[in-house]
């Protein structure tokens, strides 16, 4: 095998890589997780870097809700919203924050789809209050509500300069096919450094996310649901990063 083969073969698996992983990254199965009011009504949560659904379930009946990723530099925090638009989504992660009352989702749909509320009998919500009561104190040290910006944002850094360096990595080769540059930088030696790049920052990513799943995300998913201060759903212990596998089958 002559150099311009190899040269090849590595431009053709470093752009089938850089496809994948683009693919498997901007998915919304990231991860997904199970947010419980009561024995009769809880949330399935499923979402990526930017974007995810909830599907809320009472009985026989089941609302989908579109969210989507929202930071506030400021306050250091993130979170997944349920609101249609960017003007409600930093309006609710401001309320969020300072603790005050949130819109539910509902109140997105249209008026013939609002039949559908939560509803949960006093009893339930006595329960839930006395056990969250009890549990606070020892888990307020530990339970993060909001997704960490700093983490959020160095994830999706890594992500876009492994996506970034996989481009000129492609390009190199295109030139090395074509040409011969001298210049170390251009040649095969900057083949090797700028895929190490890659493989580096994809690392990365998935060591970020990582951190902030098991700093923050464990704990509370940080939905519209899991932050309201009334009918607060829980999602404690309930969430699980999405393996290869189950990736795979959500795909097909």
């Amino acid at each position: 095998m002559n150099q311009r083969d190899y040269i090849t073969i590595v431009a053709s698996i470093s752009s089938l890589a850089s496809i994948i992983s683009l693919i498997a990254f901007s998915t919304n199965y990231w991860l997904e997780a199970t947010a419980i009011l009561s024995e009769n009504l809880e949330s399935t949560v499923n979402y990526g870097l930017f974007a995810g659904t909830l599907e809320r379930r009472q009985l026989a009946s089941t609302l989908k809700f579109d969210l989507k990723i929202v930071c506030n530099l400021d306050l250091k925090a993130c979170m997944y919203s349920c609101q249609q638009n960017q003007f409600k989504r930093e309006l609710e992660l401001k309320r969020a924050y300072h603790k005050e009352k949130l819109e539910s989702c509902e109140q997105n749909l249209f008026s013939g789809q609002r039949k559908f509320q939560p509803k949960v009998n006093n009893t339930d919500i006595n329960n839930k209050n006395n056990s969250n009561n009890t549990n606070n104190s020892s888990n307020n040290n530990m339970k993060s509500s909001y997704i960490s910006a700093s983490l959020w944002l160095i994830t999706v850094h890594c992500f876009s300069i492994s996506q970034l360096f996989s481009l000129v990595s492609m390009i190199c080769a295109l030139i090395n096919i074509k040409w011969h540059p001298i210049e170390p930088i251009f040649n095969v030696y900057g083949l090797y450094i700028w895929n190490s790049i890659v493989v580096v920052c994809l690392f990365g990513t998935l060591v970020f996310w990582y951190a902030l799943y098991n700093n923050h995300l464990i704990y509370n998913v940080a939905v519209t649901d899991t932050l309201r201060q009334e009918l607060n759903f829980t999602s404690e212990g309930l969430a699980r990063l999405v393996s290869v596998e189950k990736l795979e089958s959500y795909r097909i």
